[in-house]
């Protein structure tokens, strides 16, 4: 693989109401039957805030503004195992009072809440790996052993 292969970038969003963290359950979809945060990939020439924004109108049904997101974490999640790699911007999201609808549902089964010390399982593998860069209590971190550079 080249060193100069396409980086999927993704975002997504951490919706906390009430101590209760917003997930779905996968279908269709990489991942299938796993759980994971609303969100998806960067297009080209988009920026990361209006691209969550676009996501969350697609996926949920609901409407924010760049006000109601703050940058909450960076996962550098290189996957050589599958000749991958993803950087996930992560965001706390604000969305009110504004309920979840299910918007996609060839993608997505429900939309459920869960309390944060009580996530279901299984997770989806990337966003497992989001939740432990967040609980890390950094704001970026690479969960993957190190690699020697090479020239």
């Amino acid at each position: 693989m080249s060193a100069y292969a396409p980086i999927e970038v993704g975002v997504e969003a951490y919706i906390v109401r009430d101590g209760q963290l917003l997930l779905g359950k996968r279908k269709n979809v990489y991942g299938a039957g796993t759980w994971g945060l609303p969100g998806g990939h960067i297009e080209f020439m988009e920026r990361s805030e209006d691209a969550i924004m676009r996501e969350l109108l697609e996926e949920l049904g609901v409407t924010i503004r760049p006000e109601h997101l703050a940058l909450l974490a960076v996962t550098d999640d290189p996957r050589p195992e599958i000749q991958a790699h993803h950087l996930h911007l992560t965001f706390q999201v604000d969305i009110g009072e504004q309920a979840p609808s299910l918007c996609e549902p060839h993608a997505c089964e429900e939309w459920r809440w869960f309390t944060l010390d009580n996530l279901p399982e299984p997770l989806f593998l990337p966003h497992a790996r989001i939740f432990a860069n967040i609980n890390s209590g950094r704001t970026l971190r690479d969960l993957t052993p190190r690699q020697p550079l090479r020239d």
